[in-house]
């Protein structure tokens, strides 16, 4: 049908544009043009070449025709394209409905009448091309293009949404659905970009760019969010951070307000910034008892134990930490996250212990959980070997700390992960006497995590160590004085205690 369409657009295009095609389409007895009898005359009374007589043959134009009155166009093919058209249209506004459902679906959420805004939108916006496609389907490749990178977006769109799917619905806590509608509507804007660059249409492009602009236009947040995460993924923590407070003050929904605290929660964790860490959870979680007057799940409630768990061993508030230990460990009947749970209490009993100075009981902790029959990821892995190093370094056994480094760092690939183990490594340099080596260490910590407070205290305490104590000694100082609530402050006051000359 398309090879038929286009020979046929040729044919017609080509007579209204062509003087010469046209004469001779009329000599074929094929009307493309009205032609004058009286002005076209036979080769056989010329000189001319039939060729040079077609040329001299005037023609008279007159206005083109729509494309809906082509030549010899019989009435069914008519019926048939429209009826091809009206099922490709239905078809990708159902998949539209599909990929809303399994966005959904990922976040454990039911279909409601709100989720079904994204799948009428788009069926609106192919509406819209179809309707620019009738009227430039045969002057400007254009609309194809437009409808071309409309398919290729719906395709990246579906493809991200099967992902999550299938990938969350493994997965004990659920995930936000609004995080994961921008995730499908990128992809989808992403899938049109590509189509338009490979087809060089800056009409595409102009298109996708205008519909990003509206929608980041009504939601100026999600921009901001947008250009947090870049900057996230650049390691530039501090720029993420203050890209995501000024989200919180362009007034999100309730969900995306509650989103945007456990990002930053998550960021001050991994700088090791306790107090941030606890201020962010607690604004967290007075908006989510707004949004749930019912129980909270109960995977849901294990996440946010295991964050406030974190955040106060970071603060050396062992107590309460144990108690949301506890608590993670007080399943429900309908609970089948055992395994999981005991996981996570005795990662999180390895830090406590670390935390404490108990080395040896550190060293139990990571050995149960390395050993606990449970399929661990390369973050959790590293997680396990990089507590376990740690915990040998302050036992002095540095070649054992060396090997589990490199385990740790065979599958780490986040940045926090990776700059812990960097000071872990340094402690293990130290204690080889190899003080060069530990400072390269440090430097590289520093590197993937600037702000991180366990990185700045180790660059002081190996500073101290290269005879460099005026600059060491600022670090430690600037972090007693700055973040003393803080574990690693406390740990920078006693260092500059114990080098005194009292």
């Amino acid at each position: 049908g398309l090879s038929w369409g286009m020979q046929r657009t040729a044919r017609f295009y080509g007579t209204q544009r062509n003087p010469q095609y046209a004469a001779l389409l009329a000599g074929n007895g094929t009307s493309g043009r009205t032609t004058s009898s009286a002005s076209v005359r036979s080769t056989a009374d010329t000189d001319l070449e039939p060729s040079e007589a077609v040329s001299a043959a005037p023609t008279t134009t007159r206005n083109p025709r729509p494309f809906t009155q082509s030549l010899e166009r019989p009435p069914v093919w008519e019926l048939v394209a429209i009826a091809t058209l009206a099922v490709i249209a239905a078809g990708m506004g159902l998949a539209w409905g599909l990929i809303a459902y399994l966005l959904a679906a990922a976040a454990r959420q039911p279909f409601h009448a709100r989720l079904s805004i994204l799948p009428v939108l788009m069926f609106a916006l192919l509406f819209v091309l179809v309707l620019i496609g009738m009227r430039m389907l045969f002057v400007s490749q254009g609309s194809l293009h437009l409808i071309g990178a409309y398919a290729v977006a719906e395709i990246a769109a579906l493809g991200y949404a099967i992902h999550q799917f299938v990938r969350l619905r493994r997965k004990s806590v659920p995930s936000p659905h609004l995080p994961l509608l921008v995730g499908c509507l990128e992809w989808a804007a992403g899938g049109a970009m590509l189509t338009a660059y490979a087809l060089d249409s800056w009409l595409t492009a102009v298109v996708v760019g205008v519909l990003m602009l509206a929608f980041y236009g009504r939601y100026p947040w999600m921009l901001a969010g947008l250009l947090a995460r870049w900057a996230e993924e650049l390691n530039d923590y501090p720029r993420a951070e203050a890209l995501l407070r000024r989200a919180i003050t362009l007034r999100p929904e309730k969900s995306g307000e509650a989103e945007l605290w456990r990002r930053i929660l998550r960021l001050m964790l991994y700088q090791d910034r306790g107090a941030q860490a606890l201020d962010a959870l607690n604004a967290r979680e007075t908006i989510l008892a707004e949004l749930h007057t019912g129980p909270q799940p109960y995977t849901s409630a294990l996440n946010e134990l295991e964050y406030r768990a974190s955040a106060l061993t970071l603060l050396d508030r062992h107590d309460e930490a144990l108690a949301c230990c506890e608590r993670v460990l007080q399943s429900p009947t309908e609970d089948n996250l055992g395994a999981l749970r005991l996981l996570v209490v005795h990662m999180r009993l390895s830090r406590i212990a670390l935390s404490r100075g108990w080395a040896d009981e550190a060293v139990a902790q990571a050995d149960w959980s390395l050993k606990a029959g449970v399929k661990l990821t390369k973050t959790v892995q590293s997680r396990v070997y990089g507590a376990r190093a740690a915990a040998k370094a302050l036992l002095g056994q540095a070649e054992e700390a060396r090997r589990d480094c490199e385990q740790a760092l065979a599958g780490a690939a986040e940045p926090y992960v990776r700059a812990w183990i960097a000071t872990t490594q340094a402690q293990a340099y130290l204690l080889a006497g190899n003080v060069n080596e530990a400072e390269n260490a440090t430097g590289r910590a520093l590197r993937l995590l600037p702000n991180s407070l366990q990185s700045l205290y180790w660059r002081g305490i190996v500073l101290n160590h290269l005879g460099r104590a005026a600059e060491g000694g600022v670090i430690l100082r600037e972090l007693a004085v700055n973040h003393a609530a803080e574990h690693w402050g406390r740990q920078a006051a006693l260092a500059l205690a114990s080098a005194s000359p009292s």
